[in-house]
């Protein structure tokens, strides 16, 4: 007798995919890492942007505002963070987004919550959804190292005292601004290879500095040190005390 498919074999219907997508997109929504917000615009009498209202948020964002979506769902955003004048903020932003009718992809500090928010908002007919990530600690550890580099090369430019960073692998060599200067050259005049350096360097000293490079590369010494001439801009040669270490 041949076999009879069971009901619960049967091919889905329409109904039930679509309760099944419904249910993988809810899923996704509650489960995603980044935070998913979904607003409604609102216009003004002449059809202007004028504020949005919250119709949904996930787990992750209504975390990040420190709210229950309770307290948060179908108001206005400057209801849900008063005093960050989010509308003043956002709105040429929210303009954009509508106008467009593309995805957007936007980056932005918001002080009603302290973050710096990487985002990407999808205009949908009179609403539009924005997902994205907290890039706050990035970018605080991002300023914390432009300002060390900022003292680093204030300090090496009040000392007189030239930078450089060679990468064996590529053969390139980044000069300083200051490192260039003590010959004489503009910041643009120098390129960011090893030639610079060593179609600059005194024929007499070449023998003598290369062997001390080796040394170092070989760990016969804890650092590279040399004095050497360096042909300056002008034409002069300029004793150089030269200090690294390969790591």
């Amino acid at each position: 007798m041949p076999d009879t498919p069971s009901p619960a074999a049967a091919d889905p219907t329409a109904g039930d995919l679509r309760a099944m997508r419904e249910a993988l997109y809810r899923g996704l929504f509650e489960h995603a890492p980044l935070e998913v917000h979904m607003w409604r615009v609102e216009r003004d009498a002449q059809g202007a942007i004028a504020d949005w209202r919250l119709l949904d948020a996930n787990p992750a964002a209504l975390k990040a505002w420190g709210r229950e979506l309770e307290q948060v769902m179908g108001h206005r955003a400057e209801e849900i963070f008063p005093g960050s004048n989010a509308v003043a903020n956002f709105l040429p932003l929210v303009r954009q987004i509508m106008h467009s009718g593309q995805p957007t992809q936007w980056e932005a500090h918001f002080a009603g919550t302290g973050q710096t928010l990487r985002m990407v908002s999808i205009p949908v007919g009179g609403c539009f959804i924005s997902a994205g990530f907290d890039v706050t600690q990035e970018r605080e550890r991002q300023q914390a190292l432009e300002l060390a580099l900022q003292r680093v090369t204030q300090a090496t430019r009040a000392g007189g005292v030239g930078l450089w960073d060679w990468d064996l692998r590529t053969n390139q060599v980044r000069y300083s601004d200051e490192w260039k200067r003590q010959l004489g050259h503009e910041p643009h005049e120098i390129g960011d290879h090893f030639d610079e350096w060593r179609s600059r360097v005194h024929p007499d000293d070449m023998p003598r500095v290369m062997a001390l490079i080796n040394d170092h590369f070989e760990r016969r010494s804890t650092l590279y040190v040399s004095e050497h001439r360096l042909l300056a801009k002008d034409g002069s040669w300029r004793w150089i005390m030269d200090r690294g270490q390969a790591i």
